[in-house]
């Protein structure tokens, strides 16, 4: 591909970066205390602190990439300008942000999991986990660029991400604690999953409703951007966090 490629992708990848930026520097708060959870002997407290600060980290994700899709197109027409974002003969970069953001939306939970890892001294897994990690995306991302180009590079980073970061290492984490699988999947994972089902077809119907128009302005995408964050985080904290009860009582029935 021409070395111009770089451009639409690069743009892409930095605004994904800086998204998974915040969830990493508020994962490193969780270290002292699985630290100090591991040196008492404290298991059953760092089994609670990992699922449930997981389950925290997960739906800020939601929360957060939720937005973020759906005012992508919108916020790179008026940064770089409609040419540039939607350039002729590549994908929109809205279109490669797509598929790179739901890639950091499964993994940026997963940063608890490293701390945790950290904490109970499992540093050669994690390094292991890394390594796999690495070595697929840049495999995937040699094989799909040829059949599809920029999306397939951007196919190479998600698909590691959903099957390293948001699979395998759980279920390492999880033997590391001692917590089941069936645990993980009720405490973690379905919470944060009913939220996204019920937020992403909601959205737009919603916003339609309340005749939101595309913006034009940095005015009208800081305003737009905040009344969908508004109307999307009470559904996402009564879900995210009053499921888990109705959750676990329906499974054991």
């Amino acid at each position: 591909m021409p070395i111009s490629a770089i451009a639409p992708f690069a743009v892409a990848a930095n605004l994904r970066s800086y998204f998974e930026e915040i969830f990493v520097r508020a994962a490193y708060v969780f270290f002292p205390a699985a630290a100090q959870l591991d040196a008492q002997g404290n298991r059953s407290a760092l089994r609670q602190l990992y699922l449930f600060s997981s389950r925290l980290m997960f739906l800020g994700s939601i929360l957060c990439g939720s937005v973020a899709i759906y005012w992508a197109r919108d916020f790179f027409r008026l940064w770089i300008g409609l040419p540039y974002s939607e350039p002729v003969g590549y994908p929109t970069v809205a279109s490669l942000f797509y598929l790179l953001i739901v890639g950091s939306m499964v993994s940026v939970p997963q940063r608890i999991g490293y701390q945790v890892l950290f904490a109970v001294c499992k540093h050669k897994l994690l390094a292991c986990l890394f390594m796999i990690e690495g070595a697929s995306n840049l495999l995937l991302s040699l094989v799909l660029v040829r059949s599809y180009g920029l999306v397939g590079v951007a196919l190479g980073t998600l698909i590691p991400a959903v099957m390293i970061q948001g699979f395998l290492q759980p279920i390492f984490v999880c033997r590391v604690l001692e917590i089941s699988l069936g645990a993980y999947l009720r405490q973690v994972m379905l919470p944060p999953l009913l939220a996204t089902m019920t937020v992403l077809p909601l959205l737009p119907l919603v916003l339609r409703l309340l005749s939101f128009d595309r913006p034009n302005s940095w005015a009208g995408l800081a305003v737009s951007g905040s009344m969908t964050c508004l109307l999307c985080l009470p559904v996402v904290v009564l879900l995210g966090l009053t499921s888990t009860s109705a959750i676990r009582y329906w499974s054991g029935l």
